[in-house]
């Protein structure tokens, strides 16, 4: 992102790519999106930077935080249409909030507002 050698400011087609032309990108490629994602994400966490250079380092930093924003739309979507369903009280009887604080070993007053959060912004 920082050296790209590109003259003049022409913008990076892959900075803003195209929905229709990304895989996984359609309703059933985001459970093998996500998947493939906390793969990459996983390995990258116990990663040793050290042995990044100074842009390496400024890159990925970019490229975590953009994925990071990415992230939290997804789970926004995906919370509130499971809130939306009732999918959770159907299938374990819990409500959305309780069943995310259960499953990633978050707090339900975190999950809670993420969830009121996420109704809001639909």
């Amino acid at each position: 992102m920082f050296d790209t050698g590109a003259v003049g400011g022409d913008p990076d087609p892959q900075e803003n790519p195209d929905p229709q032309e990304v895989p996984g990108s359609g309703a059933c490629g985001v459970a093998g999106c996500s998947r493939a994602a906390l793969g990459v994400l996983s390995s990258a966490a116990v990663g040793d930077t050290a042995l990044l250079s100074d842009g390496e380092l400024m890159d990925a930093a970019v490229d975590v935080e953009r994925s990071r924003s990415l992230l939290d739309a997804t789970a926004a979507h995906l919370c509130t249409e499971l809130d939306l369903r009732n999918t959770t009280v159907a299938a374990c009887g819990l409500r959305t909030e309780r069943f995310l604080a259960r499953t990633p070993k978050q707090s339900r007053q975190g999950c809670r507002r993420r969830l009121r959060i996420a109704k809001f912004i639909r």
